[in-house]
C-alpha cells in the first residue's frame, strides 16, 4: 500500500490483526502517532512506515514484537528516545530511523541485538559517545550515525 496517498491516522483498530505478518504504508500522507496498539501484532515480521508524518516517540509496546525482523521508520517527525524494549527484538535484522527528530544516546543495550545486518540511525539528535557494545552485533554489515549532534 506505498505511495497510494492514503491519509489520516493510524487506527487503534490495527492492532486487532494479530495474524498480520507483512506491513507496508509508505510514501503515504498517514499522520499522527504510532499507537500502543502497534505491540499487538506479534505475528509481524516486516513492517514500514518510511515517508508519512508520523510523530511522537516509538512505542515501548514495539518491544512485543519479538518475530519482526526488519523495521523501517525513516522520514518522518518521529521524536523521543529509543525506546529500551525495542533492543529486546532479537530477530531484528534491518533497523532504519533515520531522518527523524530522535533524540538521547544511543541506547547500549542496541548492542543486543546480535542478527542486526543494518542500522540506520542517521540525520536525528542524538548525541553523545557510541556504544561501545555495538561492537556485539557481528552480524553488522551497515552502520549509519552521520549527521546528529
Amino acid at each position: 500500500m506505498s505511495g497510494n496517498k492514503l491519509t489520516g491516522p493510524i487506527l487503534s483498530t490495527l492492532g486487532n490483526l494479530t495474524k498480520l505478518v507483512f506491513q507496508i504504508l509508505d510514501g503515504n500522507q498517514i499522520h499522527g502517532l504510532i499507537l500502543s496498539e502497534i505491540g499487538n501484532l506479534k505475528s509481524l515480521g516486516y513492517l514500514s512506515l518510511n515517508r508519512n508524518t508520523l510523530i511522537g516517540p516509538i512505542p515501548s509496546s514495539s518491544g512485543n514484537l519479538t518475530n519482526l525482523k526488519y523495521l523501517s521508520l525513516h522520514s518522518n517527525l518521529l521524536g523521543g528516545s529509543i525506546p529500551y524494549e525495542l533492543t529486546k527484538l532479537r530477530s531484528l535484522y534491518h533497523l532504519d530511523l533515520s531522518e527523524n527528530k530522535i533524540s538521547g544516546t544511543v541506547p547500549s543495550e542496541i548492542g543486543k541485538l546480535f542478527n542486526i545486518h543494518k542500522m540506520d540511525l542517521s540525520s536525528n539528535k542524538f548525541s553523545g559517545q557510541i556504544p561501545v557494545q555495538l561492537t556485539n552485533c557481528s552480524s553488522l554489515e551497515r552502520l549509519s550515525l552521520s549527521n546528529n549532534l
